[in-house]
């Protein structure tokens, strides 16, 4: 991966961004997989690799990665005693290496993953690859003679602000969310499934290999806002175009309908290879 400086960030800042990728790759060691990328659509992580050294990405799209990673040295610096930060462990799964490392380990047998996100994010129920990342890595502690009891997310809030904590009932810039907690049973199976379907997309050419479902695709549907001339927002938006222009008919001298195009939000926005992505170059282009 080549890690570019287009809008030109402070060299400091650039030189910090690079060093932490660098970092990340070597803590790695002969992984053949890390939880982060288990919990991948298999066509990422196949598209990644094949490309990993075409692929660019900007500093600037890192810079709450960053902030991620000084709250991880924060951590560190000031956890007490048989409190594990960061340790990455490891496991075998049908042939491959796993890895993961959880943000931190305590005593009383919580495991923590540090969020830095938006309050959109933790708005509703928890994120499926959220839940997912903490049982496998909650897995990998207890091989290692850790007992975990309790799962959480720490959000820290990017945008948080007051005013926005009144809309979204958030009263700090942290949240803290409990994520259940799943049997040995149930891990083993999603380990043993999910490396499967790894393993087959690494052995199959990309224009054979399923695309990502609608979920990973952060898919938005298309919806139909009702207008009113005059007015910038809408009156009601409907997600059925029949019911849209049945409302709007209802005055059709102030109303008119705005078709608002659904979109996949990953694939167009942060996916780092979507130029070579068989559904997305047949679907965006």
């Amino acid at each position: 991966m080549q890690l570019t400086n287009v809008l030109n960030l402070p060299q400091p800042l650039e030189t910090a961004i690079v060093g932490f990728e660098k970092g990340y790759q070597s803590g790695r060691g002969d992984t053949k997989i890390s939880v982060t990328q288990l919990i991948q659509p298999p066509m990422l992580k196949r598209l990644t690799d094949l490309h990993w050294n075409e692929i660019e990405e900007d500093v600037s799209e890192r810079i709450w990665l960053l902030i991620g990673s000084a709250i991880h040295g924060i951590l560190e610096k000031s956890a007490g005693l048989n409190v594990l930060v960061e340790e990455r462990l490891f496991t075998e799964v049908r042939g491959w290496r796993v890895s993961g490392q959880a943000d931190l380990y305590e005593p009383n047998g919580t495991l923590s993953d540090y969020k830095v996100t938006s309050i959109w994010s933790v708005k509703d129920e928890p994120k499926k690859e959220w839940e997912q990342q903490l049982n496998v890595l909650a897995y990998l502690y207890e091989l290692a003679g850790f007992e975990v009891k309790k799962l959480q997310i720490v959000a820290i809030l990017r945008d948080w602000s007051k005013g926005k904590s009144f809309q979204v009932d958030i009263p700090a810039p942290v949240k803290v969310i409990p994520i259940t907690k799943w049997s040995r049973e149930e891990v083993l199976k999603f380990l043993d499934e999910r490396v499967a379907l790894h393993q087959l997309a690494a052995q199959t050419d990309p224009e054979n290999i399923p695309p990502c479902s609608a979920d990973e695709r952060w898919s938005k549907p298309s919806t139909y806002a009702v207008m009113k001339h005059g007015r910038k927002s809408a009156v009601k938006v409907y997600d059925d175009l029949g019911e849209a222009n049945a409302a709007a008919s209802a005055d059709p001298v102030n109303l008119y309908v705005e078709d608002r195009p659904g979109q996949d939000v990953r694939c167009e926005q942060y996916c780092p290879v979507n130029k070579w992505c068989p559904f997305y170059l047949r679907t965006h282009k």
